[in-house]
């Protein structure tokens, strides 16, 4: 029998303790190939207007997942390695040159990871479709993404998963090498200590773990976007903490019970299960840490996209504007333009705005009537209760740190001054494009009237 059927033979007398590595390795090589397949379609740069994102966005959260699943293989091919040493020390004996069970040991970690990667490229592919279709509904593109499974991706997933399994394979042998016949032997052997409880570790385990879900549900989602990273290593470290501590504080207290321990089976049980606690708490970690790194993945993506799409909204709330001077017909050729293509549903709303300062700070003033004409997506028009009292409208909204001007302030347009107590709006900008980057001040249509003899700045709207 040569070495790669034993390989063979091996991998497959095992399949019990392997299938489940199996199982998540190609779980995670089918995540990164649909997130490799979004970040290099090509309807994504350039096909779909303001998804020009999404690659950028996929990218990052397949390097995320990446790594992680390197840890997790890393850990994972360690223990398969410390569960062998005693075998593999037993072939040393038996005649296996260090040669030959280098080779063998390669052969086996072969056959697994082209197991995993063609499983999990084989599961990619078949949910490919699936994945596009849902994130064509989640971003609401006008239409659905098409197939697309290029070089690009089959390319960077083998590279990426090939390069982790032969890291995993080479630290494998490192461990197995550096350790003589009798230590390969007796490693399983080695006694171990018996866990103990750690009130700190478990203290603040649990305040990592609220700490990132209280971030994670802030209701600004420039909060969250601002925490993926954050978040995802606050909860996993203490995700990892509580793991370890709540298995340890768990069975210690059942070893406390005598009458419950002291019974034939639970004494059997629970003693195993403390001295296993490494395997167990470290493996139960490293899954759901994996998990919690997928999902977060896929709700940054559309996290950004809500983000993204809110804002845009925010900044052009008019679906269309036009900006002309008095007498200038382009008024009249942007009407009939829109009458051709049918475009009828359309309510026009003229404004002139004036050029003013504000307590020196530069604004433009419109009348109140044009005010609470202007649909907005954010909030309701604010009251003007009066001439002497001016609505100052905050282009930023809510993230406005503070309002720049005083309660009582001066409002000057050419000649004209006027004092006025002002009202703050912060429900977004009134005016689309960069114009509405700058403050607009409301005030009474008697006293816009009065304004209105010194020239507008940009004419009409």
């Amino acid at each position: 029998m040569n070495l790669r059927r034993l390989a063979f033979k091996n991998v497959w007398r095992s399949r019990g303790r392997y299938l489940a590595y199996l199982g998540s390795a190609a779980f995670s090589v089918a995540i990164y190939f649909l997130y490799a397949a979004l970040t290099h379609h090509p309807a994504l740069r350039g096909g779909f207007p303001g998804a020009e994102f999404v690659p950028e966005v996929a990218n990052a959260a397949a390097f995320v997942i990446a790594v992680f699943t390197l840890l997790f293989l890393l850990y994972s091919g360690a223990a398969f390695v410390r569960y062998r040493m005693k075998e593999f020390g037993l072939l040393t004996l038996l005649g296996f040159s260090r040669g030959q069970l280098v080779r063998m040991i390669l052969w086996e970690n072969l056959v697994v990871a082209a197991t995993a990667l063609a499983v999990g490229l084989g599961a990619g592919l078949l949910f490919l479709k699936l994945f596009f279709m849902a994130i064509s509904a989640v971003l609401h593109l006008p239409q659905e993404l098409p197939l697309y499974a290029g070089t690009p991706v089959w390319t960077k997933t083998l590279a990426v998963f090939g390069a982790f399994f032969a890291v995993v394979s080479l630290l494998g042998l490192r461990e197995v090498l550096r350790r003589s016949v009798i230590q390969l032997i007796q490693a399983r052997r080695q006694p171990k200590e018996s866990p103990r409880f750690s009130f700190l570790k478990a203290a603040a385990g649990l305040c990592l773990v609220v700490a990132g879900y209280a971030w994670a549900s802030a209701p600004s989602p420039n909060a969250v976007i601002a925490g993926v990273v954050p978040v995802t290593v606050i909860v996993s470290i203490g995700t990892y903490l509580l793991f370890r501590e709540g298995f340890i504080a768990a069975l210690t207290g059942l070893r406390r019970r005598e009458q419950l321990y002291m019974r034939p089976k639970p004494f059997l049980v629970v003693s195993q299960l403390l001295f296993k606690l490494q395997d167990n708490y470290r493996v139960l970690s490293a899954v759901s840490l994996l998990i919690a790194v997928i999902l977060s993945a896929v709700g940054t993506i559309y996290s950004l996209y809500v983000v993204v799409a809110e804002d845009a909204l925010n900044a052009n709330p008019h679906p269309i504007q036009l900006t002309v001077g008095p007498g200038d017909p382009a008024a009249s050729a942007v009407r009939a333009a829109l009458e051709r293509h049918g475009v009828s549903d359309l309510r026009e709303v003229a404004a002139t705005l004036l050029k003013a300062s504000v307590d020196n700070k530069a604004m433009y003033v419109v009348a109140n009537s044009v005010y609470r004409s202007l649909q907005r997506p954010q909030g309701e028009p604010a009251a003007l209760a009066g001439p002497h009292e001016a609505i100052v409208v905050y282009p930023f909204g809510q993230r406005t740190p503070a309002p720049q001007v005083r309660a009582e302030a001066v409002l000057s347009v050419g000649g004209e001054t006027l004092a006025v107590s002002i009202v703050p709006d912060l429900s977004g900008r009134l005016i689309n494009g960069a114009i509405g980057l700058t403050p607009v001040a409301v005030v009474d249509d008697a006293v816009y009237a009065k304004l209105a003899r010194w020239p507008p700045i940009f004419g009409q709207l």
